[in-house]
């Protein structure tokens, strides 16, 4: 792939890349800011663990709901729609109560559940199919981006302005983004989807479900989702007392593995392209995935710093790297102009993993004491992933979408 490739649709590419940057950083805020907020709030910093389960029930939610809302917006209407919401779900967390900042989380979630299936409908179009993994590779970068955003940030307009100033700039910052995907320099092209498969909110899952490729994508999705989280929410944990790493190197370490993420997406997209296989591509990453689940699962204190920086580097570039080069599976295996349902419908089962899998993991690791035990629990999900992805066909459709 030559970077001359990209420019027809670089423009659609840095806006969607950008929101979901935005909205990803803004979603998650809440979780950089929970020692503050436990304090104003009055409840244990791992509240911000239901909080961050109620963004993604949202986004379930939103998955479902994608196709008659991009029917009826567009796909650029639907991504000023996230941008709007997950702006005003941060909003409500300001005046310090409870219930409304857990509905302001199943708001953001909302918006952050939209995001993705907008994005499909807008790349699927005009997207050449050899260099269609590595653009939606760059586009789920936004991600891990967002994620290392709020982290950068957000601490400091903490210390500058306080918890709730924070928020509301935050939240101010995704309503001006909404407002500006409409200004001409910015504005792209407002597709919609045909109406056939996917026409309602049931008919996104009607349409994976009716698809052996796009179904078997979907269940895989749900353990490497839940695999991810896990990684994300308790690789420092497992770090301080499993191995006897200090809070600092563990930081450092989980920033590496964070990091690792943001390229492994990059390296990914392009290893598909390559190869032209993103249906191989994600099968090799379920692999590795449960290879590194075994790795954390085996983690021990009498091992050297350079083999756990070696584990923590490698699940980063696989475990927190797989998502881009399964939508562009999903947007091969979507019918014609039906790239914005398969990916909602597809999402619900992925989200599904996110709500389902961390939960599992904290049973799992309270009854047996030790986080070993869970990372071995989620590494059989992984496995069935990679059994579930073996099974994909290979000959599935492959269009060059076009507008």
């Amino acid at each position: 792939m030559r970077p001359a490739d990209l420019r027809p649709v670089f423009r659609p590419l840095l806006v969607t890349l950008l929101i979901q940057a935005l909205v990803s950083g803004a979603a998650f805020s809440v979780p950089v800011l929970a020692p503050a907020l436990a304090v104003a709030f009055e409840v244990p910093a791992s509240w911000s663990g239901y909080y961050v389960a109620v963004v993604y029930l949202g986004a379930t939610l939103a998955s479902a709901a994608a196709f008659p809302l991009l029917r009826r917006a567009g796909a650029l209407g639907v991504t000023a729609m996230a941008a709007l919401l997950t702006g005003l779900g941060l909003a409500a967390v300001a005046p310090g109560l409870l219930v409304p900042a857990m509905a302001g989380a199943l708001v953001a979630g909302l918006g952050y559940g939209l995001t993705n299936p907008a994005a499909s409908e807008i790349l699927a179009r005009g997207t050449e199919p050899r260099i269609r993994a590595v653009v939606f590779s760059l586009k789920q970068t936004g991600v891990p981006l967002g994620g290392m955003l709020a982290g950068a940030t957000v601490p400091r307009l903490l210390e500058a302005a306080g918890w709730q100033a924070t928020l509301l700039m935050v939240a101010g910052i995704c309503l001006l983004a909404a407002a500006l995907l409409f200004v001409p320099g910015v504005r792209i092209a407002n597709v919609r989807p045909e109406r056939g498969d996917g026409a309602g909110a049931a008919g996104a899952l009607r349409l994976v479900l009716g698809n052996p490729g796009l179904r078997l994508l979907a269940f895989a999705s749900f353990g490497l989702a839940a695999m991810q989280l896990c990684v994300t929410a308790a690789l420092v944990a497992h770090l301080v007392e499993t191995a006897g790493f200090s809070l600092l190197d563990a930081g450092l370490l989980f920033a590496l593995a964070q990091g690792a993420g943001v390229l492994g997406r990059i390296l990914w997209g392009v290893v598909a392209d390559l190869i032209g296989s993103a249906r191989r591509t994600f099968t090799l990453l379920c692999v590795a995935i449960t290879l590194c689940a075994w790795a954390l699962a085996l983690l021990d204190p009498a091992w050297p710093g350079w083999l756990v920086a070696v584990v923590c580097i490698a699940t980063g570039g696989t475990a927190l790297a797989w998502n881009g080069v399964y939508i562009a599976e999903i947007v091969r295996l979507a019918p014609p102009h039906g790239a914005g349902a398969a990916t909602g419908g597809a999402l619900i089962f992925t989200y599904a993993g996110v709500v389902v899998g961390p939960p599992l993991f904290s049973v799992a690791a309270d009854l047996a004491g030790t986080y070993a035990a869970a990372y071995g629990l989620v590494s059989l999900l992984t496995l069935g992933s990679v059994a579930l992805t073996l099974r994909v066909n290979e000959n599935g459709p492959a269009r060059h979408r076009r507008t």
